[in-house]
């Protein structure tokens, strides 16, 4: 790339009265161009790669049976309530260097209902010892 603009600005130069601004420009919109175009020829073979994995796709769909019907699936059973009982959950608090658990939790759920958990309360551990 490099060597293609230094051709192009060697052909280009002559002797005229701006021809220094006008190497100056094209040397800019030169150097300023390598970027995309390196980008564009980068992704030349991933282009390729996702055409050809496209095509395959096409290919095995088109082999698969057309009119096979879906099995129906099992009914899932209504439920009239859904229980936890002393539930926990422990996590590390990088803040504290210590772990938080949340818990235990006795919490039952009906359909519809919806259920936020907010919030905590963190008992203040004291680092020194009590004297």
């Amino acid at each position: 790339m490099y060597a293609f603009i230094g051709l192009v600005l060697f052909v280009l130069a002559g002797d005229g009265p701006n021809q220094t601004q006008v190497m100056t420009g094209f040397a800019l919109v030169f150097v300023f161009m390598v970027t995309p175009l390196e980008g564009l020829l980068i992704n030349i073979p991933r282009i390729n790669m996702a055409r050809v994995a496209a095509s395959r796709i096409d290919d095995i769909t088109r082999e698969m049976p057309h009119g096979q019907e879906r099995q129906a699936s099992p009914q899932m059973p209504d439920f009239q309530r859904l229980e936890l009982r002393d539930v926990t959950h422990q996590y590390y608090h990088e803040q504290s260097d210590d772990f938080f658990e949340l818990g235990p939790i006795n919490l039952s759920f009906t359909p519809g209902e919806v259920v936020f958990l907010v919030g905590a309360t963190v008992a203040a551990r004291p680092r020194w010892p009590k004297w």
